[in-house]
């Protein structure tokens, strides 16, 4: 762990960043030529710890915990700027549960059944009133009642960017219809278009009623795309937006256009031919000849390392008191047709309601809830939470957390503000030109 700025090389030797040489013995006595040691060697060693490469600091960086990075960032402006200015910013850290409590003895950063919860107090936020709609890549999409508004919050960076106020949604109803229905009910999913830096660029929503609208960060005005169609999730993908249609029949494929204007450009069959599962009565083992359509909810992933597009669907066998017996399938998406995928390799879901990401297990410290080939998810229906293993399609469940209230799964991570200068074509994607 990094201390102030006293730190020395032995800190960098576990990472593996420098190599010495091995399999001559150390004696003081021997001579440089018995040793065979080329002085050439020791100009790539550096003499002060200010002086070590910026790339080897960037992949220390990122071996680091969220704690540990902050630590990191106090040495010196230099290692600053490499904490909260590197390109596509980690945190070694395994998969966290994130959620709002009004119990001030809850309040803060807590190890729970392996896991570490980050349990946030309304008060913490800009603004009063919140609802976590979700979150991805470390950031919390977040919504508020009063300022009827969006924001998107990092809490480890500490940066809040608000977005232009619900009212300029065009299908959100007024003012007097919100206080009716509460601010909860207006959102049901949404995506962040990000540049290399994992600075916001954009943002797509969907609303309750399955109407899309994007804004972009800095922006005065949602854009809505006026369509008869009602949508249940999203992903940015390839510079393109991709939506799953209410019926999860679709998934529609649009461009975007300078002017945020969304232009349908192909579309992703669904085959509906799935099994359906019979529904237990909640509190009874006794199963009714009540079916629902499935799958019972639908996402799109996006997998950064190889950039590849998912989609899971996720069905409900029964409803049972505290629990839920659930599957899921995972179908990768090649152009304009599904592919079933049986196994998620090192990689691990962490599968939201409303936002959804990948991450890899070799980014995470050896756990044993966290062994990749996993989905974790939640439900804020009735708070449970679990990992699904694709090994042997067992749920690993856990103990629901009753006194939270939108939990969402998420990985920390430190980002900071792209700055203008590194605002450019050079790590923004660039929007389509009108057809």
């Amino acid at each position: 762990m990094i201390m102030g700025a006293v730190i020395s090389l032995h800190f960098i030797l576990p990472t593996g960043g420098w190599i010495y040489p091995t399999g001559v013995p150390c004696m003081e006595e021997s001579s440089q030529e018995a040793l065979r040691i080329n002085e050439r060697l020791f100009y790539f060693i550096p003499r002060d710890i200010l002086d070590i490469p910026k790339d080897v600091l960037e992949l220390l960086c990122d071996r680091l915990s969220i704690s540990e990075q902050l630590q990191f960032a106090r040495v010196c402006k230099s290692w600053h700027s490499v904490a909260f200015k590197r390109v596509n910013p980690k945190a070694h850290e395994p998969p966290s549960l994130i959620g709002l409590s009004n119990d001030p003895t809850l309040f803060g950063r807590r190890i729970h059944n392996q896991i570490t919860c980050y349990q946030i107090q309304p008060k913490s936020f800009q603004h009063s009133d919140p609802y976590i709609i979700g979150s991805f890549k470390g950031w919390l999409c977040l919504q508020y009642y009063k300022e009827e508004l969006i924001q998107l919050v990092n809490l480890f960076s500490n940066i809040h960017l608000d977005l232009p106020s619900l009212s300029t949604m065009k299908f959100i109803p007024s003012h007097k219809s919100l206080s009716l229905v509460g601010p909860s009910k207006h959102a049901k999913a949404f995506a962040v278009l990000f540049c290399r830096f994992l600075s916001p660029i954009m943002i797509a929503f969907v609303s309750k009623y399955g109407k899309l609208a994007l804004c972009e960060i800095g922006g005065s005005a949602w854009e809505a795309h006026e369509t008869d169609e009602q949508y249940v999730n999203v992903a940015f993908y390839n510079n393109k937006l991709y939506a799953i249609r209410k019926k999860y029949n679709k998934v529609d494929i649009f461009e975007i256009d300078h002017d945020l204007k969304l232009f349908h450009v192909g579309a992703i069959e669904i085959d509906n031919d799935i099994k359906l599962f019979p529904l237990a009565v909640a509190g009874s083992s006794r199963v009714t000849n009540a079916k629902w359509d499935l799958p019972f909810q639908s996402y799109l992933v996006v997998e950064p390392q190889e950039n590849n597009l998912f989609l899971v669907m996720h069905h409900r066998k029964e409803v049972k008191v505290d629990f839920l017996t659930v599957e899921f399938e995972i179908y990768k998406v090649y152009e304009d047709r599904l592919v079933k995928v049986d196994t998620l390799g090192d990689q691990i879901v962490l599968l939201n309601d409303s936002c959804s990401e990948i991450i890899n297990v070799k980014d995470c410290p050896p756990s044993l809830l966290f062994r990749g080939n996993q989905i974790c998810f939640t439900s804020n229906l009735n708070k449970n939470i679990g990992i699904y293993s694709f090994k042997d399609g067992i749920v690993n469940w856990l103990p629901p957390f009753r006194t939270f209230y939108g939990i969402h799964w998420m990985l920390p991570r430190l980002v900071g503000k792209c700055t203008s200068e590194s605002h450019t074509s050079m790590c923004c994607p660039k929007l389509s030109e009108p057809p």
